[in-house]
């Protein structure tokens, strides 16, 4: 009978070895891979959250407006205050470990922009309308959220006698009386929102807004700017 020869203990554990050697390099190999995707997927996303989020803000910015009256037959009381202004955070640069936490979407957080839109009300005419504003504004929290939150209140007619509705003040913006009818999360992976006021033009104030967003797992970055011009003064404030 021919006597059969087993594996030397050496030549098990050079072929242990060997294999182990080839089985990490796949797992190296497959987890390069897979971060790459990853990666290429969160750029895909980010940049597609990034542009929408910018084309909001500029919708919602060109909506700004003061509080006024319109009276029969062609007279208008605008009310300029400051609190009506366009407001934009003191700190210019906003890094989200540093802003308010939030348990849910419907919370706000470190404001970053904050202005009305006011719906004129009407005085003196065959029918006649309270004014109806909507407050805007834009948050970053802790954990990397761009938020947007919208808040509704409608306004009584207001006193001739005391001007009409230029007479109205709201240093809190949005104040306690008005309802939230929308909370959105625009843009998640936020690092960072950098806001600015630029000297003003004959059109206008513009301001300039950068959201820069950083993956979770690795340095990839992406960075989104966007310059527009409310129809109200735009002033330096703080939240």
């Amino acid at each position: 009978m021919t006597a059969r020869r087993a594996f030397t203990l050496t030549e098990v554990i050079v072929a242990t070895g060997i294999l182990s050697l080839f089985l990490a390099g796949m797992f190296s190999l497959f987890s390069s891979g897979q971060s790459a995707s990853s990666a290429a997927f969160w750029l895909q996303k980010t940049a597609t959250a990034l542009r929408n989020t910018t084309r909001h803000v500029s919708d919602r910015v060109q909506k700004s407006s003061y509080p006024s009256t319109l009276v029969y037959p062609g007279k208008i009381a605008e009310n300029t205050r400051p609190d009506f202004c366009l407001h934009v955070n003191q700190a210019g640069s906003l890094k989200a470990v540093d802003c308010l936490a939030v348990e849910s979407k419907t919370s706000m957080a470190t404001k970053i922009l904050w202005f009305t839109e006011s719906f004129p009300e009407k005085r003196g005419f065959e029918s006649e309308v309270s004014a109806f504003l909507t407050y805007h504004v834009y948050s970053l929290s802790k954990g990397g959220q761009f938020l947007y939150h919208r808040f509704q209140e409608t306004i009584p007619l207001s006193d001739p006698s005391s001007g009409y509705i230029s007479g109205l003040s709201r240093p809190a913006i949005p104040p306690p009386s008005a309802t939230l009818v929308e909370s959105k999360e625009l843009v998640t992976d936020v690092d960072h929102v950098d806001v600015g006021i630029q000297s003003a033009t004959a059109t206008g104030t513009p301001v300039t807004v950068e959201i820069g967003c950083l993956y979770p797992r690795g340095k990839t970055t992406r960075l989104d700017r966007l310059t527009v011009v409310p129809n109200v003064a735009a002033v330096v404030a703080t939240p």
